[in-house]
């Protein structure tokens, strides 16, 4: 296993952490607004259709199931079983048939995936390292509608994370007036979760 997925579950873990126990209190309850986290499989598939299920399994919400789209796959975990259909979506990983995709162009691609009553919490920043050339971008979100999800016998909670896997470049120019360093940043992965009741 790479260093930079090493650290990602202790990243992920160390900041729901923090989130769950700030959990802020439900009004009314609202419909979820979503083009995919919270959603329900049976939703999921009437937009991406049935999907293909992933050879290797996730340590944590154990089946993936891919969907193509015009540009790149979704993998995507659900909570419940394909044997039964039931389940809804609270992991969506988005990998682009590029490998790369600037920064500035990832947004537009994941927010229909997310709540549409999202709001910014805070961030994360972990730079690349001669062990992990990588950088890590977290992003965390509340939604109250998620907060209204039911997840087994309680509902989901209302916090999710954005996580951008980044490789930063070094780009120099040279003239012969003056010699500068620049830096570009590309995504590889983005991978949007929410956050599960404990137990």
């Amino acid at each position: 296993m790479s260093p930079i997925l090493a650290r990602l579950p202790l990243v992920i873990l160390v900041i729901f952490g923090a989130a769950l126990a700030a959990r802020p209190a439900t009004g009314q309850a609202q419909e979820l607004d979503s083009g995919g986290l919270g959603v329900s499989r049976e939703a999921w598939e009437a937009v991406h259709g049935p999907g293909d299920q992933v050879d290797i399994l996730s340590p944590i919400w154990g089946e993936l199931t891919a969907y193509a789209f015009d540009g790149g796959m979704y993998y995507v975990a659900f909570s419940g079983s394909k044997v039964d259909g039931g389940g809804i979506v609270v992991s969506i990983e988005v990998a682009f048939e590029t490998g790369i995709v600037a920064a500035d162009e990832l947004d537009a691609a994941i927010d229909p995936l997310m709540p549409s009553d999202k709001t910014y919490a805070d961030s994360y920043y972990l730079p690349p390292s001669p062990g992990a050339l990588s950088a890590l971008s977290v992003f965390r979100y509340d939604s109250a509608t998620l907060d209204a999800v039911p997840y087994g016998t309680d509902t989901l909670e209302s916090t999710f994370l954005v996580v951008k896997v980044g490789r930063v470049n070094a780009i120099r120019t040279t003239s012969a007036f003056e010699s500068s360093l620049d830096f570009e940043t590309t995504v590889s992965r983005v991978s949007i979760a929410v956050a599960i009741p404990e137990g």
